[in-house]
Protein backbone atom coordinates (compact mmCIF):
# COMPACT_ATOMS: atom_id res chain seq x y z
CA UNK A 1 0.00 0.00 0.00
CA UNK A 2 2.61 2.42 1.08
CA UNK A 3 5.61 1.57 -1.66
CA UNK A 4 4.18 3.27 -4.59
CA UNK A 5 3.37 6.33 -2.34
CA UNK A 6 7.16 7.69 -2.24
CA UNK A 7 7.66 6.66 -6.10
CA UNK A 8 4.82 8.97 -6.85
CA UNK A 9 6.59 11.57 -5.10
CA UNK A 10 9.61 10.91 -6.20
CA UNK A 11 8.33 11.08 -9.94
CA UNK A 12 6.31 14.49 -8.99
CA UNK A 13 9.53 15.69 -7.82
CA UNK A 14 11.48 14.94 -10.84
CA UNK A 15 9.18 16.52 -12.87
CA UNK A 16 9.01 20.39 -11.23
CA UNK A 17 12.90 20.19 -10.93
CA UNK A 18 12.60 19.19 -14.90
CA UNK A 19 10.00 21.96 -15.95
CA UNK A 20 9.20 23.93 -13.50
CA UNK A 21 13.68 24.81 -12.88
CA UNK A 22 14.66 23.92 -15.72
CA UNK A 23 16.95 21.40 -14.38
CA UNK A 24 17.24 19.36 -17.59
CA UNK A 25 20.81 19.82 -18.64
CA UNK A 26 24.21 18.69 -17.57
CA UNK A 27 25.11 22.09 -16.15
CA UNK A 28 21.73 21.87 -14.15
CA UNK A 29 22.13 18.25 -12.83
CA UNK A 30 23.18 19.24 -9.46
CA UNK A 31 20.15 21.79 -9.11
CA UNK A 32 18.28 18.66 -9.53
CA UNK A 33 19.83 16.08 -7.17
CA UNK A 34 20.20 18.63 -4.32
CA UNK A 35 16.33 19.01 -5.20
CA UNK A 36 15.55 15.48 -5.01
CA UNK A 37 17.98 15.53 -2.00
CA UNK A 38 15.95 17.44 0.00
CA UNK A 39 12.91 16.38 -1.06
CA UNK A 40 13.35 13.26 0.03
CA UNK A 41 14.91 13.72 3.48
CA UNK A 42 11.92 15.98 4.76
CA UNK A 43 9.59 13.13 3.15
CA UNK A 44 11.08 10.51 4.42
CA UNK A 45 11.36 11.91 7.99
CA UNK A 46 7.48 12.82 7.87
CA UNK A 47 6.59 9.55 7.03
CA UNK A 48 7.85 8.03 10.32
CA UNK A 49 5.48 10.12 12.10
CA UNK A 50 2.75 9.45 9.75
CA UNK A 51 3.73 5.98 9.97
CA UNK A 52 4.21 5.41 13.65
CA UNK A 53 0.73 5.85 14.55
CA UNK A 54 -2.95 4.83 13.54
CA UNK A 55 -3.86 8.46 14.32
CA UNK A 56 -3.55 11.88 12.70
CA UNK A 57 0.24 12.96 13.55
CA UNK A 58 0.67 15.95 15.43
CA UNK A 59 -2.96 16.14 15.62
CA UNK A 60 -4.55 13.50 17.63
CA UNK A 61 -0.98 11.69 18.19
CA UNK A 62 2.56 13.07 18.93
CA UNK A 63 5.87 11.03 19.25
CA UNK A 64 8.10 10.83 21.39
CA UNK A 65 10.10 14.58 22.25
CA UNK A 66 13.87 12.86 21.04
CA UNK A 67 11.88 10.93 17.69
CA UNK A 68 10.54 14.77 16.72
CA UNK A 69 13.84 16.59 17.81
CA UNK A 70 16.09 13.88 15.85
CA UNK A 71 13.79 14.21 13.06
CA UNK A 72 13.93 17.93 12.76
CA UNK A 73 17.66 18.39 13.05
CA UNK A 74 17.72 15.98 10.20
CA UNK A 75 15.75 18.16 8.33
CA UNK A 76 17.31 21.35 9.34
CA UNK A 77 20.45 19.82 8.04
CA UNK A 78 19.58 18.46 4.74
CA UNK A 79 17.61 21.93 3.99
CA UNK A 80 20.60 23.73 4.93
CA UNK A 81 23.92 21.33 3.55
CA UNK A 82 23.48 22.78 0.42
CA UNK A 83 24.73 26.15 0.92
CA UNK A 84 27.66 24.89 2.76
CA UNK A 85 31.47 24.22 1.86
CA UNK A 86 30.03 20.18 2.72
CA UNK A 87 27.58 20.55 -0.02
CA UNK A 88 29.83 22.41 -2.36
CA UNK A 89 31.98 19.18 -1.52
CA UNK A 90 29.55 16.34 -2.27
CA UNK A 91 28.04 18.32 -5.16
CA UNK A 92 24.90 20.06 -4.13
CA UNK A 93 24.33 23.71 -5.38
CA UNK A 94 22.15 26.45 -3.25
CA UNK A 95 18.27 26.32 -4.16
CA UNK A 96 16.51 29.29 -4.97
CA UNK A 97 13.74 30.87 -3.06
CA UNK A 98 11.35 30.25 -5.29
CA UNK A 99 12.02 25.84 -4.24
CA UNK A 100 11.57 26.38 -0.78
CA UNK A 101 7.39 27.30 -1.17
CA UNK A 102 7.05 24.01 -4.34
CA UNK A 103 8.71 21.89 -1.36
CA UNK A 104 6.07 22.74 1.37
CA UNK A 105 3.17 21.60 -1.34
CA UNK A 106 5.37 18.23 -2.34
CA UNK A 107 5.70 17.36 1.23
CA UNK A 108 2.29 18.77 2.18
CA UNK A 109 0.64 16.91 -0.69
CA UNK A 110 3.01 13.44 -0.04
CA UNK A 111 1.84 13.47 3.80
CA UNK A 112 -1.86 13.69 2.63
CA UNK A 113 -1.74 11.30 0.08
CA UNK A 114 0.46 8.65 2.88
CA UNK A 115 -2.59 9.28 5.36
CA UNK A 116 -5.35 8.66 2.65
CA UNK A 117 -3.08 5.38 1.81
CA UNK A 118 -3.24 4.60 5.57
CA UNK A 119 -6.72 4.95 6.20
CA UNK A 120 -7.56 2.85 3.17
CA UNK A 121 -5.72 0.64 4.35
CA UNK A 122 -6.94 0.33 7.94
CA UNK A 123 -10.50 -0.02 6.46
CA UNK A 124 -9.24 -2.62 4.23
CA UNK A 125 -8.14 -4.40 7.19
CA UNK A 126 -10.54 -3.74 10.12
CA UNK A 127 -8.13 -1.16 11.50
CA UNK A 128 -4.73 -3.07 12.29
CA UNK A 129 -1.87 -0.99 11.81
CA UNK A 130 1.27 -1.83 12.67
Amino acid sequence: YMGPVSSVYDLVTFAVMFFAFAASTAAQQSLFQTGWFVVSMCTQVLVIQMLRTGKIPFVQSTGALPTLLAGGVAIAIACAVPFTAVGRALGLTALPAVFWPVLIAIVGAYLVHAQLVKWAYRRRFEGDWL
